[in-house]
């Protein structure tokens, strides 16, 4: 099939796929802008698709193992491996890694610029910007969704990089002004997965691949707003124990309690820290250090970390992340050339946590109902004009005029 938007006048198939694709990115993009959960969905779905590019390209990776490497988490190592299956393995992740720095470096192309020219970061931000600018170079009357489709297959055919194109696809999506928001996980690759893109319409599979991954994009949305809204149901069902059946529950049932906007907050952010969420409410790392472990001890969220020191806290969907880590190596006491243990009030463990970047709450809800600054005839006049910028594509691409 010839990459000439030509080839659509007069063809169903290939205007009914992209209109599906259309409708589905619109429904994901309204879905996402505003959103206070967003960053930790584009979080997750970047781990996720970078999992599937992997899977793409023959590894097969284990989301939460990758996000506890990113996470900088020792992982724990599966002795029963020979070592030659070890480093096949660590390979895959080598990649995946490499595949995530280039969707991190494409969703903040503003991001602080490398001191060392020959950086890995620089490298980086070059194999974007080819791939950026072959999309680009894409005929620019025509829809963006068949450029960017036509722009992948191009690319495939001139460039093994299959990070950098779909690394790339997304921020062509927001510059040519179809996406509000960055959505990592629109990159057209389930058609490369089951070998749909080199069929006789390799460009209606990757508007149907588009299509899927924006309808995945959304219910992974609606998947981590159900665990926040369950973790708020429990914290306020803890609440509302009688005194002896919610012993421990201490600050739960106080007014001013801190511990339903950690949970927004939990939510909110990829992973959390004691010393981020101190910064966050305004109170002190032993305070905040309190707090965090209530919550565990209410079942509210996990510790995935193993450590003493620099812990990270999720809601427990994240629980299988604390699966793959091995916790740090212990000091013992009595060994040579190890210093001995040192009682250290907990509190105090996470006074050194090194700051991370956090979400601020001016804008989060604290309970079920959000209250969010939405105005509804801006988005209703968004759709209005981008339903008649969708249908005035269309008539032109069948030939058709719109009647005045």
């Amino acid at each position: 099939m010839s990459h000439d938007p030509g080839w659509m006048l007069g063809d169903s198939v290939g205007l009914q796929a992209l209109e599906r694709a259309a409708a589905a990115l619109g429904r994901l993009d309204s879905a996402v802008t505003g959103h206070p959960l967003a960053l930790a969905w584009r979080h997750r779905t970047r781990l996720a698709s970078v999992c599937r590019h992997a899977a793409t390209d023959g590894h097969r990776i284990d989301p939460y193992r990758l996000g506890a490497m990113i996470e900088g988490l020792r992982l724990n190592v599966d002795r029963r491996q020979s070592l030659v299956d070890r480093s096949i393995e660590m390979t895959g992740y080598l990649l995946a890694c490499r595949h995530h720095r280039l969707m991190a470096v494409a969703a903040d192309p503003a991001g602080p610029p490398a001191e060392n020219p020959d950086s890995e970061r620089t490298e980086l931000e070059a194999a974007v910007g080819t791939a950026l600018a072959h999309l680009h170079s894409g005929p620019a009357e025509g829809p963006v969704l068949w450029t960017a489709a036509a722009g992948m297959m191009s690319w495939l055919e001139r460039s093994d990089d299959r990070g950098a194109i779909r690394a790339a696809i997304p921020r062509l999506l927001v510059e040519r002004g179809l996406m509000r928001s960055l959505c990592p996980n629109l990159t057209g690759d389930a058609a490369l997965r089951d070998d749909r893109a080199t069929g006789d319409r390799p460009l209606v599979a990757i508007l149907d691949a588009l299509a899927g991954e924006a309808d995945e994009g959304v219910r992974l949305l609606r998947t981590m707003e159900r665990a926040w809204l369950n973790a708020l149901d429990a914290l306020e069902r803890r609440a509302d124990l009688p005194l002896p059946a919610a012993q421990g529950r201490r600050r739960a049932v106080r007014s001013d309690s801190p511990l339903p906007r950690a949970v927004t907050l939990l939510a909110s952010s990829p992973t959390l820290g004691p010393a981020q969420l101190a910064r966050v409410l305004g109170r002190s790392i032993p305070a905040a250090t309190t707090a965090l472990n209530e919550l565990v001890g209410l079942g509210v969220a996990v510790e995935l970390t193993g450590r003493r020191t620099h812990r990270l806290y999720g809601l427990p969907d994240l629980a299988p992340l604390r699966l793959a880590t091995a916790g740090p190596r212990r000091p013992q006491a009595g060994l040579i050339g190890r210093p001995p243990l040192r009682e250290v009030p907990e509190s105090e463990l996470d006074m050194t946590e090194p700051p991370r970047p956090v979400l601020e709450l001016s804008t989060l809800p604290r309970r079920h109902q959000p209250d969010m600054p939405v105005d509804l005839d801006a988005l209703l006049a968004d759709t209005d004009r981008a339903i008649a910028r969708t249908k005035r594509t269309l008539a032109g691409l069948a030939g058709i005029r719109s009647p005045s």
